[in-house]
């Protein structure tokens, strides 16, 4: 018996088997590291992000009720400045809400004094549609459950108090005690993965302004979701359900969950590559001040106004779908936001998107392990040597 343990067509496929198991156990312990390491959560210990399956993303539609106003080079030429006064924005936000606007969010920061504000401020306080404000931070910290926005030596980058409060107050960090009732504040900030893709989006960001106790909101909701709540809670932005999280889920009333990461963030399904908007689904901010946009291209829809392939403004990631055959082109923050929006579901069922289980996964690995250990097993050593230049030449040409 003892001889023919020798003989490597004895122990084969024992060998083989073991062989699966190790790499089976080292391949998903490195997929854990990966989820790990991009939510930016505790555990990380190897640094890794492989992401082959966004070169399977797919490319769908633009949701028809969702908008993009662009500040693009044709605005600001014919405008001839920029940053824009803020009256050109009370412009847009009037034109829109007469041409039937459901929402308008404002993907643009204002977090200082500038020529204009009195007329937008005018604007958003005789608005009669919900306006979502963009308030971004410097950066981001992971908390438990949630993103913590960070304020770089005291820097708050909340919108000013004229846009948000109808009450006066010399102090300009007072918080308000009297808010207006259809603007709300939201934040547009992202955690890129480790790979430096965007593919989440953080449901539930404690502001910048809690930490400082210049206001009482502990959280604020992402600037997509803000939108969508908005144009689903009718006359009143206050009413209807709110987003709850609990353990790895976010519940929306009862119309739909979402798995979220244990930063509060959930995964965003994007409806095609960058500039899937630009083909159908936008309008230049120009020609929404100019009025000669159709007012049935706007009317029942959210409509996202922000930079959109403008010139020296880097507003702009790689996302999921830049991936493949897409050029790898970065995708504008608003129409990022706007594919959040969509996947939330404005009028067609939400698209929300979940991970597997990770019992699933190392089976499914697992099964792929064994079935190719015993399938080499029983492959001669020259065939196997053979093929091996042609594999690894196949995978060059798909990366």
């Amino acid at each position: 018996m003892g001889r023919y343990i020798r003989y490597w067509y004895t122990y084969r496929n024992v060998v083989a088997v073991l062989i699966a198991l190790v790499l089976s156990g080292s391949m998903f312990w490195l997929y854990t590291q990966q989820v790990t390491c991009d939510a930016h959560a505790s555990g990380c210990l190897v640094n890794v992000s492989v992401h082959p399956e966004d070169r399977f993303a797919g490319n769908g539609k633009a949701d028809p009720h969702v908008i993009i106003v662009g500040v693009d080079n044709k605005s600001v030429k014919a405008l001839r400045q920029y940053p824009l006064p803020r009256n050109v924005y009370a412009t847009a936000l009037r034109n829109l809400e007469q041409d039937g606007a459901l929402v308008v969010g404002f993907d643009v920061s204002f977090p200082d004094r500038s020529t204009g504000d009195a007329e937008l401020a005018a604007a958003l306080r005789d608005s009669t549609i919900p306006v979502v404000l963009s308030y971004p931070a410097s950066g981001l910290i992971t908390g438990e459950g949630k993103l913590i926005q960070e304020s770089n030596a005291g820097i708050d980058e909340i919108p000013i108090r004229d846009f948000r409060c109808a009450d006066v107050n010399s102090n300009s960090s007072a918080p308000c005690q009297q808010p207006n009732k259809n603007v709300i504040l939201a934040s547009p900030d992202i955690q890129l993965d480790g790979d430096g893709v965007v593919r989440r989006i953080p449901l539930f960001v404690q502001p910048a302004c809690f930490a400082l106790q210049t206001c009482t909101t502990a959280v604020i909701n992402t600037f997509a979701f803000a939108a969508y709540r908005a144009a689903n809670s009718g006359a009143d932005p206050a009413s209807g359900p709110t987003l709850q999280e609990s353990g790895d889920q976010a519940t929306y009333g009862s119309l739909w969950s979402a798995q979220v990461d244990a930063t509060g963030s959930a995964l965003i399904n994007f409806s095609g590559p960058p500039g899937n908007y630009e083909n159908g689904q936008y309008v230049s901010l120009i020609d929404v001040l100019n009025s000669t946009v159709a007012p049935d291209r706007i009317k029942g829809s959210i409509v996202l106004v922000g930079a959109y392939n403008l010139s020296g403004v880097h507003d702009e990631q790689l996302v999921t779908t830049s991936a493949g055959g897409n050029g790898t082109l970065s995708m504008a923050g608003v129409e990022l936001h706007a594919n959040a929006v969509q996947m939330f579901g404005v009028s067609v069922t939400q698209t929300l998107l979940s991970r597997e289980p990770p019992v699933g996964i190392f089976l499914s690995i697992l099964a792929l392990a064994l079935l190719l250990a015993v399938l080499v097993a029983r492959l001669s050593v020259v065939a196997i040597t053979s093929s091996c230049p042609t594999f690894f030449i196949r995978c060059w040409r798909w990366r």
